[in-house]
């Protein structure tokens, strides 16, 4: 179990780390952002069971950390960059 908890540790700072430089100077999603991480951390070494944060196969694996976390980093994190509505206010946090 050892070596996939450090591959799922890993990607998982790998992903967030683009998160965290595309949310640029937002406190509230950098929050959101470290409280997700520490979760998943402690989810990942808390545990000694497969679950999706540390899976014990190839194929969840590839489905969580290449196609399910990438997309959540770019729903919450890309897309604050591409904004369509301006809404007064809108970068108060």
């Amino acid at each position: 179990r050892t070596p996939w908890k450090i591959a799922c540790t890993l990607l998982l700072l790998l992903n967030f780390s683009f998160y965290f430089y595309t949310v640029g100077t937002s406190l509230a999603l950098r929050y959101c952002g470290a409280v997700l991480v520490v979760k998943l951390l402690v989810e990942i070494w808390g545990q000694e069971t497969p679950t999706w944060a540390c899976p014990n196969s190839v194929s969840l694996f590839v489905v969580v950390y290449f196609l399910g976390i990438p997309f959540i980093v770019l729903q919450y994190g890309y897309c604050t960059q591409s904004v369509n509505i301006d809404f007064p206010y809108r970068d108060i946090c």
